[in-house]
């Protein structure tokens, strides 16, 4: 693992820099900076609209009382896609934007998902389950989950003293 991490690390800068030589070559140094400088404006735009829509997203999960693991997965490629899309460059840009758009998101969402779900262990504790905050009431904890009261360690250091 570290030995792709270090090839990612240091063959990225290389072909970023090497297709934005090529690039200031073929079209200008002005115009690929403009470019850089207009794919970060165009990415921050995007990364937020899409970050509102999937915060929102886990918002109407949670009050609909299911587990918004779909939601939070969207919400890391939105994440990952504006941290490309601030790295200089028209690989990392091209990709950053491609997790920015829903469609190719969801497809990368559903690829991922395979891949935890061949490669890892999941236990499942049970459904979620939460406060109703209109009527004051919390509905029973659930198969799987257990009840915790947290109890202030400070108190008792008080009055030991």
């Amino acid at each position: 693992m570290f030995i792709i991490l270090a090839l990612v690390f240091i063959l990225v800068p290389v072909i970023e820099f090497r297709i934005l030589w090529s690039l200031s070559e073929s079209i200008g140094i002005i115009q690929t900076l403009a470019l850089i400088v207009l794919t970060g404006i165009v990415g921050a735009y995007l990364a937020r609209s899409q970050g509102i829509k999937v915060l929102n997203s886990i918002k109407d999960d949670l009050e609909a009382g299911t587990m918004p693991a779909d939601s939070i997965l969207s919400a890391a490629l939105v994440l990952i896609g504006g941290i490309l899309l601030i790295t200089p460059g028209i690989m990392t840009d091209a990709f950053g934007f491609c997790l920015l758009i829903p469609p190719f998101r969801s497809v990368l969402a559903l690829l991922l998902k395979k891949y935890i779900q061949a490669n890892f262990n999941i236990v499942n504790y049970g459904t979620f389950s939460q406060a109703n905050t209109e009527s004051g009431t919390t509905s029973s904890v659930q198969e799987g989950f257990v009840d915790v009261n947290v109890v202030d360690d400070k108190t008792e250091e008080k009055s030991n003293n």
